[in-house]
């Protein structure tokens, strides 16, 4: 697992809560010991948005459930074999990645100055620069706040697009916009079972209570009440049956395989797929 943000802590936790719980009764000729998980992070600690409290309240976490965490261990490549890592070769079946994606390719025709991973450089209302009719939102915006660069997840995304609909309103009105501020309402992330983090304002919550705070923000973000009952029934039997309904296809029969070749040519207009 290629970066160590709230993704990568996540994933890295529940592949080795599946190896260690879900495949176990499953696959009996499958030697779940054998595994390993590999957390890498090319800076000093995981979870480098929180504060290091919590980063290594993770750590300690992610290390109970098995996981090799490695902090200062940049990755220059990733290869069929696996990755190399500080000029080290790890072998690994397969790599994940989450240390970033670049935006959308959309930004490119826009004409506007690109941050590396290809965000816009905004103004102060999430215009684009010259272009006071188009506005620029979620996790496509660049820009810095109190030092700090803003981050790409569903919190700006929302309060980026509230903020739009104002000046909007605001230009049909004809009122003047108002600056954009994100207003961060904490952040979290679970680990595995009964094992999260929180950061909130000045709080900060590891283990149980952390988990419930997971459970709770995440349930009260669905719109509807009878989605919430539906997902709070199906994590509540995850928890206490630990199964996940993770399967595997360990093998394939040749004429499964010649006959899924065959019908992805057909959807595909008949052209060769392999």
């Amino acid at each position: 697992m290629v970066g160590a943000g709230p993704t990568g802590v996540e994933l890295a936790g529940t592949l080795a809560e599946m190896r260690s719980k879900t495949l176990v009764g499953e696959f009996r000729r499958l030697d779940t010991r054998r595994a390993r998980v590999v957390l890498v992070e090319a800076g000093p600690r995981i979870l480098p948005g929180f504060d290091v409290m919590v980063s290594r309240a993770a750590q300690r976490q992610l290390e109970s459930l098995g996981v090799e965490v490695r902090t200062d261990a940049p990755v220059s490549e990733v290869t069929r074999s696996g990755a190399v890592i500080g000029g080290e070769q790890l072998a690994a079946g397969t790599v994940l990645w989450a240390a970033g994606v670049r935006a959308s390719g959309l930004t490119e025709q826009l004409g506007a100055r690109l941050d590396r991973g290809g965000r816009v450089h905004v103004e102060a209302d999430l215009a684009l620069p010259g272009r006071r009719e188009v506005f620029v939102a979620g996790d496509l915006i660049a820009m810095t706040q109190d030092g700090r660069a803003l981050p790409g997840v569903a919190q700006l995304a929302l309060q980026s697009g509230r903020h739009i609909a104002r000046c909007i309103s605001a230009d049909l009105a004809g009122r003047a916009r108002q600056r954009f501020r994100y207003r961060d309402r904490g952040m979290l992330a679970m680990v595995g079972r009964n094992k999260a983090v929180a950061q909130i304002g000045r709080w900060r919550f590891a283990g149980m209570t952390a988990w419930w705070l997971w459970l709770i923000v995440h349930l009260l973000s669905l719109v509807e009440g009878r989605r919430r009952v539906s997902v709070l029934w199906e994590w509540a039997w995850s928890f206490l049956s630990s199964q996940r309904g993770a399967r595997l296809i360990v093998d394939n029969p040749p004429n499964a395989l010649r006959l899924s070749s065959e019908i992805f040519a057909e959807v595909d207009g008949g052209r060769p797929w392999n």
